[in-house]
């Protein structure tokens, strides 16, 4: 596999697992990019999810989750802003 792409499969993984955390999330599509090589010379890649949550009174605000992950789709780092 070639450094800039992360197959269908580890997408789906680590979509998954986004959408267990964060239910709002759920369908949303991943932008991914590459990220540098590891100390072990893997490739990592940035997965970012954009979303809306809802807030009390009606009204909402957005929900970006970023997900450092390996080739195989195993989450390395996530982190999320409100």
């Amino acid at each position: 596999m070639e450094a800039t792409a992360l197959e269908k499969k580890a997408i789906d993984k680590v979509a998954k697992e986004v959408s267990r955390r964060f239910p709002e999330l759920a369908g949303t599509r991943a932008r991914v990019e590459p990220t540098k090589e590891d100390r072990k010379g893997q490739a990592n890649f940035l997965l970012t999810f954009h979303g809306r949550v809802e807030l009390p009174g009606g009204k909402s605000m957005p929900r970006v989750v970023r997900v450092i992950a390996d080739a195989s789709g195993k989450i390395l780092k996530l982190t999320t802003s409100k």
